[in-house]
């Protein structure tokens, strides 16, 4: 088999997968999510789910299994606006994406990445504070319409150092799907 047909089919497969769609810009916006249960429900199920996820824990250290167990429980608790499972998503998925470079949830580290930086984007939509010297790069991530400047991913201050694991794309689809959700809840 030739590298291209090689390669074409793993990229197939990839794009099969889920694992590089924000990446390559292929994810749309969704629009606000279904909001099924209770902020009580929903704080509850974070509850669980964090406890889920520290089950095994070494130090700061998760365990994969456990990890995977939690994280559905804290994506729709962080889905219904529960401010600290949006916290505990972002963490694990630049943890995962950007720090160790590895995937999550079936997504690329890249993918994570930016999975992880749309949550982190979006909480700073809902008032989490901006790190001293960071302001330049939240001014551009909180608004999807202003270009991103040159030199942008290569700056290895604050924020912009996540930039080297994740893709131009991946992270215009990030900050577009954190707009898009800023006034869900």
């Amino acid at each position: 088999m030739s590298w291209a047909v090689g390669g074409a089919l793993l990229l197939l497969f990839l794009l099969s997968t889920g694992s590089l769609v924000r990446s390559l810009g292929l994810k749309g916006v969704e629009e606000c999510p279904e909001q099924t249960l209770s902020a009580a429900e929903a704080k509850a199920l974070y509850e669980r789910g964090l406890a889920r996820t520290q089950v095994g824990m070494m130090g700061e250290h998760y365990r994969s299994d456990s990890v995977e167990a939690g994280l559905p429980m804290i994506r729709t608790a962080a889905l219904h606006g529960v401010t600290s499972a949006m916290e505990a998503y972002a963490s694990h998925f630049i943890q995962q994406g950007a720090i160790n470079m590895q995937q999550i949830d079936g997504l690329s580290y890249p993918d994570a990445t930016a999975e992880g930086m749309m949550w982190s984007i979006l909480l700073k939509h809902h008032g989490e504070a901006i790190m001293e010297g960071d302001e330049a790069t939240y001014q551009v991530l909180l608004d999807p319409t202003v270009p991103f400047p040159s030199g942008y991913f290569s700056n290895p201050s604050g924020t912009a150092w996540i930039f080297q694991m994740v893709t131009k794309r991946g992270l215009d689809w990030a900050r577009k799907q954190a707009f898009a959700w800023k006034s869900c809840w």
